[in-house]
């Protein structure tokens, strides 16, 4: 059934945040973004299997701009990731897939900016360590 393979894969994303949250806190920024990386992987997965119960829901959620302030530290936007899909479960538990989806969409977009975050950071170093051998 549907429902199990969602509270699997979200299971695994909430896992996989919780242990990215603690590796961040102990400045292993590669294996934070690694797993941030896979946690995002399982909630696509999540919304994929939503999108097969409700196939027009997920549409009006992409109409949608995410109106939260522009937080650009990591660490808060991880935690609000790991709340949204933690919601999403007890949804889910509840058969509530409306709402379900709904957090595990806005979950999404917060991986989304850490992940942007990340690849501004990289940048940066990069081309930090190409000014500094040039």
């Amino acid at each position: 059934m549907d429902r199990e393979k969602i509270l699997s894969a979200i299971s695994s994303a909430i896992g996989y945040l919780g242990n990215s949250s603690k590796l961040f806190s102990n400045k292993e920024e590669g294996e934070t973004y690694n797993l941030v990386w896979r946690a995002s992987s399982d909630v696509e997965y999540c919304l994929f299997l939503f999108s097969l119960l409700h196939p027009n829901e997920a549409e009006s959620f992409s109409l949608k701009r995410e109106s939260s302030s522009k937080q650009m530290e990591i660490q808060p936007i991880l935690t609000s990731a790991l709340n949204m899909l933690e919601e999403a479960k007890s949804c889910i538990e509840n058969d509530d897939f409306a709402k379900a989806h709904e957090k595990t969409w806005k979950a999404r977009v917060h991986l989304f900016k850490v992940q942007k975050i990340f690849e501004k950071q990289r940048k940066i170093g990069a081309e930090r360590s190409s000014t500094a051998s040039s």
